[in-house]
C-alpha cells in the first residue's frame, strides 16, 4: 500500500512549513554587564557548506574552528544583503580513534553573501559561502607545515624561533584552530599543540612565532614535551598521556580575535592548564586563562595582560560539568565575546546538547597575571580547580543560548536527542563580527556562528587517501543579530561616489555616506591630493572648468583607521570651449599713461582684441597694451578668445582717458612696504627703492618704518621686539634708528601719510623721517637689536605735502626685496597707489633667474598672488616668455629674464588707486630665496 506510506513522508515538511509560520520572532533579550546593555535580537540566518565539498587543494574542505572577516570588503547592498570577503582556519583534519595524519594545514577564503531573515525560513540559505582560495602553510625555504602530533620529546630550531613543535617527519606540527587577519594581509593563527600563535605571510609563509608564557606551555618531566597523545599510525603514545603541567591534551589556544584597530591580539585556551584544575578533568577545568599581546608591530608582540576567565558550569545526572572554549570575538578592550559548548550534538555519542552559549565577559576588574609568578609552571593559579584569593576573574553573562529550541526552529534546526541533518552539530568552534551597517541602530551587529564537522563525510579525500566516516556533517554558519552598545569598528562606505559628466561652468555635487564608530569623518581629493576644506559627506564644485576635470575620492577615517572610496570621474562636457576666467577691466587714466587690459580663457586659445567692435590688427595676445594713451585711445574693448570654430567674447571694457588731470591727481605709488620675519639664519634683509622718475627733479619727503611691537594689535604672531632700521645711499648710511622715541615730528609724519599709529612713544618700532631726499636709489637694511627675531614690516611712504605734489616732484617708481622664504611660507609685499587715475604696475618674482647672479639656494618654482583685501584678483606662476613683459621690463629698467621657459612670475596689470598687496610662495609649497619686485610703468 504505497499510498498510505508515502503520507506522513509528504505531510512532514508541509506541516513543519506550516507551523513555522506561526514562530514569532525572538522579543529583543537584554542582558547588563558592568553597566552596559547588550542585546540579542535573535537568529537571522542559516547557511551550509556540503560535508562532501572538496576545497581548491582537492580535498575535503573541512571544519570552521576559526573565522576572520575582512572587513574592508563588506558591503550592504541595496536589497539590505551583505557580501564580505571571508576567511576560515581548518583545524588538523580527519582524526579517526584519535590518530593524526599528514594533513597540511591550510586556510579557506570565501566569498560570502549574507541575506538576514529576521522572521525565520525553512530554507537554510539566507548565508551563501562560496569557497575562492586555499593557501597551503610552509616554511619559507617551501618544508610543508603537518597537522601530525608532535612527538614526546622532539622540538624543531628554527633560526629566530622559539622551540616549536615537530613532528615524526622532521616538519613542524600545527593544530591550527582561530585566525586573525592583520590590515596588511598576514595574518595570526592560534595552535592547540604549543600552544603558540604563528604569524603568517598573505600567501601561508610562516613569519614569526609566539610562545606563551612557561605556565602555558606542557612539561613532561620538567622538559618541552608538545604532543597531545594522537600520534600517527605506527607511533609511539605519548607516556604519560598527559602533560605534567601547562595545556591539556588538544586544549590549547583555542579561541584568537584581533581589536578593530588591529593593535591587540586576544587568545584564549579551550580550557584550564593542567595546574590550574586541567588534569583534574571535565569537573574542575573551569578556569581558563586569556592572553593580551600588542601587535603595533606585528612582528614583536608583546604580552600586556594576562586573566582568568571562569567557564560556565551545567548539570548532567547531578554531576557539575564545565563547557569549553570554542571562539572569541573583541568588542574592544573591556568586553569579549566568548563561544563555549559541552561536548554533544549531531556526530558524537550523545546528540542532544546541554549547553551551548554565547557570553559576554568583562575584564575590566581582572587581575592582571602577565609577568607574575602565576606564568610560572610552579605556581597554579588555580590548584585543583579552586582559584587562587588574590586573583580576580572575569565576570561574566550569557548573550545567546545556541540551544534555543524556538529560535531554531524559526529555520528549520534543533537540539534533539534523535538527530538528523537539521540537528546542531557537537563542535561550534568559530566567531565573526560583521557590523549590521544601520543608520537607525549604529550598535547592532551579526554575530556568525561556525561549527567544525571534524572532517565527517562519508565520502572523504585527505593527504591522499580516501575515507568514510560514520556520518556526513555538513558545516554550518547561525547568523544571530546583536546590540553591542560602545563596540568599534572601521567606516564603511554605504554609498560610493559616483562619476559624472556635466557642462562646462556648471555645478556638480559628489556625495558618499558611511557608518562606522566613532562616527567617521570625511576628506576628498582630487587625483590622490587632499582638497582643502573638504571635509564633509558631499564635495561641491559650483563652476567645473577644464582644470576640474579628474578623478575624485573620498577617505573615511575614525579612530579604527581610515579606508578610502571608489574613484569618481569628473567629465567636462564641451571641455574644448573657451571659458573666460579673467575678464578686462575698465579704467580711467592720466594723459601719457601706459595702459594694460588682460584677458584669461581656458583652453589654451587665441585672442583677438576689438576696439568699438573693431579687430585691431596684430592685437592677438592675452594683454593688450597702450602707451602714451591720449583721448584718441578712450572707446570700448574686448577680447575674443577662439578655439578652432568656437569664438567666445569677453565682457567689455572701456577707456577712459582724462584730459584734464591735475598732477596731483596722477595715479602714483605713495607706499610700499614688505612683510617678512627676522630668523637666526636670515638675521637681517634689505628693501631696495628708487626716487625719481622721467622729468623729475629735486628731493623728496620720505618716511622710513621698521615696525614690530606695534603689529601685534593685528594679530601677527611673534613679531620682532626691537627692530633697528638703515637707510643707505649705497654704501654710506643716509639715516638710521633703533628706537622712534615718540618724537613729534615723526608722529606728524605718521598722521600725514596715513600710517598706523606705534603702540606708544616707548615702543622699540623704528622709524626714520627724510624731509629732502635726493632723487635716486636706496635701500633699507632692517634687523633685529641683540639679536632678536620675529615679524616685521618695512615700509616708504611718499610723505609728500598735500597740494604741493607736481610733475617734476620725484616718485616711489620702484621696490624690491630678497628674502629666503621656507617651504610652506610666503613673503608679503604691499603697495598702495595715490592720485585719482589708474597706474600700471610690473610685478615680478623672480627665482630661477638668480642662478645668474651667483644665488644658489633660489626658488626653482615661484608663483604670484595680487590681492585687493583678501580676494586674489590676478595671479601668475610662470611668465611664458612673453615679449611684451620682457619689453616694459626694459623700459622699467629691470633686468632680463633671458629663459622664456623660466618658471619666474611675472604679472603686467593696470590698477585703480587703492591698496594692494602681493603674496610670494614657492609651487607645491617648496621653499628658496625670491626676489619680489614692484615697477611703476611710466
Amino acid at each position: 500500500m504505497p499510498r498510505p506510506s508515502r503520507l506522513p513522508r509528504l505531510l512532514a515538511p508541509l506541516c513543519a512549513a506550516f507551523l513555522l509560520g506561526w514562530i514569532a520572532p525572538l522579543a529583543a533579550q537584554s542582558t547588563t554587564l558592568g553597566g552596559t546593555t547588550f542585546t540579542l535580537k535573535g537568529l537571522v540566518g542559516v547557511g551550509r557548506v556540503a560535508a562532501a565539498t572538496r576545497d581548491k587543494q582537492g580535498e575535503t574542505f573541512g571544519s570552521l574552528s576559526g573565522l576572520a572577516l575582512d572587513v574592508r570588503t563588506l558591503r550592504r547592498n541595496t536589497d539590505g544583503s551583505f557580501t564580505a570577503t571571508l576567511y576560515a582556519q581548518p583545524d588538523r583534519g580527519y582524526v579517526k580513534s584519535s590518530v593524526t595524519t599528514n594533513y597540511r594545514p591550510r586556510r579557506q577564503r570565501f566569498t560570502l553573501t549574507f541575506k538576514p531573515d529576521t522572521n525565520g525560513s525553512s530554507k537554510q540559505d539566507q548565508i551563501d559561502l562560496s569557497l575562492a582560495e586555499t593557501i597551503l602553510y610552509a616554511e619559507s625555504n617551501a618544508t610543508p607545515l603537518t597537522s601530525l602530533d608532535p612527538t614526546v620529546t622532539g622540538a624543531a630550531v628554527r633560526g629566530g624561533f622559539p622551540r616549536l613543535p615537530q613532528a615524526f617527519n622532521n616538519r613542524l606540527a600545527l593544530d591550527a584552530e582561530g585566525i586573525a587577519l592583520l590590515p596588511d594581509g598576514t595574518f595570526f593563527v592560534s595552535d592547540e599543540y604549543g600552544p603558540y600563535l604563528y604569524r603568517f605571510s598573505a600567501d601561508g609563509v610562516l613569519l614569526g612565532a609566539v610562545r606563551p608564557p612557561e605556565a602555558f606551555i606542557p612539561k613532561r618531566g620538567g622538559q618541552d614535551s608538545f604532543s597531545s597523545d594522537s600520534p600517527a599510525a605506527g607511533q609511539p603514545s605519548a607516556l604519560p598521556s598527559g602533560p605534567d603541567s601547562g595545556r591539556e591534551n588538544s586544549q590549547g589556544l583555542e579561541g584568537l580575535s584581533l581589536s578593530a584597530n588591529g593593535r591587540s591580539l586576544f587568545a584564549v585556551m579551550q580550557s584550564a592548564l593542567r595546574q590550574d584544575g586541567g588534569s583534574g578533568g571535565n569537573s574542575t577545568r573551569r578556569h581558563a586563562r586569556l592572553l593580551e599581546y600588542d601587535i603595533s608591530t606585528p612582528a614583536a608582540p608583546v604580552l600586556v595582560r594576562e586573566c582568568v576567565l571562569p567557564l560556565p558550569t551545567y548539570t548532567v545526572n547531578g554531576a557539575q560539568l564545565v563547557a569549553s572554549v570554542g571562539d572569541i570575538a573583541t568588542l574592544g578592550s573591556r568586553f569579549l565575546l566568548v563561544l563555549v559548548r559541552d561536548g554533544n550534538g549531531r556526530g558524537a555519542d550523545v546528540a542532544k546538547s546541554n549547553y551551548r552559549a554565547v557570553l559576554v565577559y568583562d575584564l575590566a576588574s581582572a587581575t592582571n597575571l602577565a609577568g607574575s609568578a602565576f606564568d610560572s609552571a610552579t605556581t597554579p593559579a588555580a590548584p585543583g580547580g579552586v582559584l587562587a584569593s588574590t586573583i580576580v576573574p572575569a565576570t561574566s553573562t550569557v548573550l545567546i543560548d545556541l540551544n534555543n529550541a524556538t529560535e531554531l526552529a524559526k529555520f528549520n534546526l534543533n537540539n534533539n536527542t534523535n538527530d538528523n541533518s537539521d540537528t546542531l552539530a557537537e563542535k561550534w568552534e568559530s566567531l565573526a563580527l560583521l557590523p549590521a551597517l544601520d543608520a537607525t541602530t549604529p550598535d547592532d551587529f551579526f554575530l556568525l556562528v561556525g561549527n567544525d564537522n571534524d572532517f565527517s563525510t562519508t565520502d572523504g579525500l585527505q593527504d591522499g587517501a580516501a575515507y568514510r566516516a560514520g556520518t556526513s556533517i555538513d558545516t554550518m554558519v547561525l547568523a544571530y543579530r546583536l546590540t553591542l552598545p560602545g563596540t568599534t569598528y572601521l567606516p564603511n562606505i554605504l554609498a560610493q561616489p559616483a562619476s559624472r559628466s556635466v557642462a562646462l561652468a556648471s555645478s556638480v555635487t559628489f556625495t558618499a555616506s558611511a557608518l562606522g564608530n566613532p562616527a567617521p569623518t570625511f576628506q576628498w581629493r582630487k587625483d590622490g591630493a587632499n582638497i582643502s576644506g573638504a571635509t564633509t559627506a558631499t564635495l561641491t564644485i559650483p563652476n567645473a572648468l577644464v582644470a576640474d576635470a579628474a578623478a575624485y575620492t573620498v577617505v573615511v577615517t575614525n579612530t579604527v583607521g581610515s579606508v578610502t572610496s571608489a574613484s569618481a570621474t569628473l567629465s567636462i562636457i564641451g571641455a574644448t570651449t573657451p571659458v573666460f576666467t579673467l575678464q578686462p577691466v575698465s579704467q580711467t587714466v592720466a594723459p601719457g599713461a601706459t595702459v594694460v587690459f588682460s584677458a584669461g580663457a581656458t583652453n589654451s586659445p587665441s585672442y583677438q582684441w576689438l576696439r568699438n567692435g573693431v579687430v585691431i590688427d596684430g592685437a592677438t595676445n592675452s594683454l593688450l597694451i597702450f602707451t602714451n594713451a591720449t583721448a584718441a585711445n578712450a572707446a570700448t574693448y574686448t577680447a575674443v578668445a577662439s578655439r578652432g570654430a568656437e569664438n567666445i567674447p569677453s565682457s567689455s571694457a572701456t577707456l577712459t582717458v582724462a584730459t584734464a588731470t591735475a598732477p596731483a591727481d596722477v595715479g602714483r605709488l605713495i607706499n610700499l612696504s614688505i612683510l617678512t620675519a627676522i630668523t637666526t639664519t636670515d638675521s637681517q634683509f634689505a628693501l631696495g627703492t628708487v626716487l625719481g622718475g622721467a622729468g623729475t627733479s629735486g628731493t623728496k619727503p620720505l618716511l622710513v618704518r621698521a615696525a614690530g611691537p606695534s603689529l601685534a594689535p593685528f594679530g601677527i604672531a611673534s613679531p620682532l621686539a626691537n627692530p633697528k632700521l638703515d637707510l643707505l645711499d649705497g654704501q654710506t648710511v643716509f639715516a638710521t634708528n633703533d628706537d622712534w622715541g615718540g618724537t613729534a615730528t615723526l608722529s606728524a609724519a605718521f598722521t600725514r601719510v596715513g600710517a598706523f599709529a606705534y603702540l606708544n612713544a616707548a615702543s622699540r618700532d623704528a622709524a626714520v623721517f627724510s624731509a629732502t631726499t635726493p632723487a635716486r636709489g636706496y635701500s633699507v637694511q632692517v634687523s633685529g637689536v641683540g639679536g632678536t627675531t620675529g615679524a616685521v614690516i618695512a615700509e616708504l611712504y611718499d610723505a609728500t605735502e598735500a597740494g604741493t605734489f607736481t610733475a617734476a616732484t620725484p616718485r616711489l617708481i620702484n621696490v624690491s626685496v630678497i628674502k629666503f622664504i621656507p617651504a610652506g611660507s610666503l613673503l608679503s609685499a604691499g603697495f598702495v597707489i595715490g592720485g585719482t587715475t589708474s597706474k600700471t604696475v610690473l610685478i615680478r618674482v623672480i627665482g630661477p633667474r638668480l642662478t645668474a647672479f651667483g644665488i644658489a639656494d633660489q626658488m626653482l618654482d615661484p608663483k604670484l598672488d595680487l590681492f585687493e583685501g583678501t580676494t586674489v584678483i590676478a595671479s601668475n606662476d610662470n611668465w611664458g616668455g612673453d615679449a611684451q613683459l620682457t619689453t616694459v621690463g626694459n623700459s622699467v629698467g629691470a633686468f632680463t629674464v633671458i629663459d622664456a621657459a623660466s618658471r619666474d612670475a611675472m604679472l603686467l596689470i593696470t590698477l585703480p588707486p587703492r591698496g594692494y598687496s602681493v603674496q610670494a610662495s614657492g609651487v607645491n609649497n617648496t621653499g628658496g630665496r625670491a626676489l619680489v619686485e614692484v615697477y611703476e610703468v611710466p
